[in-house]
């Protein structure tokens, strides 16, 4: 018992003793010395990284190239032939059914699935595309209450396309309904831009130049450029974009100034089209694209291009639910109800 009562007692006395507390303090200091000096190092070794980057040369930017491009009449809207399969259908009776999966697979020729998307955007919770049979197929831009509507029409046969789902109410789908969709590469080839069908329907030459390589993207194929046997005035050329896009923001040069060579282009950036104009041989006489942009507008007059077509970025979009429509009318004919909205 009072062996205990020592041994507490030596306790106590050994924390109230003032030579320990002071070297409690030292420690306590000591740490917060190597505390700040490692701090004080870590910072150092921070701001010598970020001088560092900020002292390496910026990276070089990557050039838009022209390479030439031979356009067939009957292409797809890559500019590429199409596959047996399309010819194929194209060849069966009108009492030859059209299933699902055959809507599928003529949209993956026409707008192959790039990495960042998923075609088939929402499958039927009943059936199987291979034996599904469609006789209506609906295309637009977005989630809408009339493409709901039509959706419930022909539930029991129905696929859909929409250029931006994000906003879809999958509940609202239809149990035998399919989904497709495209965004990305819709875009690329059936706005403004790398589209050769397009340049067609503007009655171009068949032989153009394809602009490849944009935004650290070398094989992106971002527009064309295409060339009049005969060149158009200002009043025929014009008509032909009303004809296809119903209008547009317009900046002309001359009234007189004849087309030759058009640029058809997705952006229209600054380094875009130096780098067109860098590339080509020849003047460009007009630009299509889809948005005005200041910096790229600017750009153009001071390389001495005056006229410039925005049609909108909807209008341009419309046109390829349109054309998509014309291509399914034209495999399926009566066998199939396509609309557009």
């Amino acid at each position: 018992m009072s062996d205990s009562n020592v041994d507490l007692g030596s306790n106590i006395s050994s924390l109230t003793n003032p030579t320990i507390q002071v070297d409690r303090e030292a420690m306590k200091t000591q740490r917060r010395i190597e505390f700040q000096r490692n701090n004080h190092e870590f910072l150092s070794k921070l701001k010598e990284k970020k001088a560092k980057r900020v002292s390496l040369p910026p990276k070089p930017r990557l050039r838009s190239s022209l390479s030439p491009f031979f356009i067939p009449m009957q292409c797809n809207p890559d500019g590429s032939i199409p596959s047996q399969k399309i010819n194929d259908l194209k060849n069966k009776t009108t009492t030859d059914v059209v299933h699902y999966q055959d809507l599928i697979d003529i949209m993956e020729e026409l707008l192959p699935s790039s990495p960042k998307e998923v075609m088939l955007y929402h499958y039927p919770s009943r059936g199987d595309c291979n034996h599904l049979i469609a006789s209506t197929f609906v295309l637009c831009i977005e989630p809408s209450q009339t493409m709901y509507q039509e959706m419930s029409k022909y539930r029991h046969a129905d696929v859909t396309f929409i250029h931006r789902p994000f906003q879809l109410e999958r509940y609202r789908v239809p149990r035998f309904s399919a989904v497709l969709s495209s965004h990305y590469r819709f875009d690329e080839l059936l706005t403004t831009g790398w589209n050769p069908r397009l340049a067609l329907k503007l009655g171009l030459n068949q032989q153009v130049f394809c602009i490849k390589g944009f935004k650290e993207d070398p094989e992106r194929k971002i527009g064309l450029i295409g060339s009049y046997s005969e060149p158009k005035g200002k009043r025929e050329f014009l008509s032909m974009i009303a004809k296809q896009f119903g209008g547009g923001e317009i900046h002309w040069g001359e009234d007189h100034e004849k087309i030759k060579n058009v640029a058809i282009l997705n952006a229209f950036s600054q380094e875009l089209i130096e780098d067109i104009v860098n590339g080509f041989s020849e003047k460009i006489d007009v630009i299509i694209t889809g948005e005005m942009r200041q910096n790229g507008l600017e750009e153009s007059k001071r390389r001495g291009i005056t006229n410039i077509i925005a049609v909108g970025h909807e209008p341009s979009e419309y046109w390829g639910i349109k054309e998509l429509r014309s291509i399914y009318k034209d495999i399926f004919g009566d066998r199939l109800n396509v609309k557009d909205l």
